[in-house]
């Protein structure tokens, strides 16, 4: 099955809901770095940065859209 290229991923429609990389960052108090990481696949938010993300964006994008394996329920 093909992956569909343009289908963007949590972090990504998160990153575009803020403003940018660096509105996400600033919005959660974070460095730019730490986002630009999860960008990447690098790593993902903590259950607790999921949570923050969630409440800045005001539901635009859920805990459990950005960890499905923490909060699935």
């Amino acid at each position: 099955m093909k992956k569909n290229i343009n289908a963007k991923t949590s972090i990504e429609r998160a990153i575009e809901a803020a403003g940018g990389i660096q509105a996400l960052a600033d919005l959660l108090g974070i460095t730019y770095g730490a986002v630009w990481q999860w960008r990447a696949g690098h790593t993902v938010p903590t259950p607790e940065r999921a949570v923050a993300i969630e409440k800045a964006l005001k539901s635009r994008v859920t805990r459990y859209d950005l960890r499905p394996d923490v909060f699935d329920v």
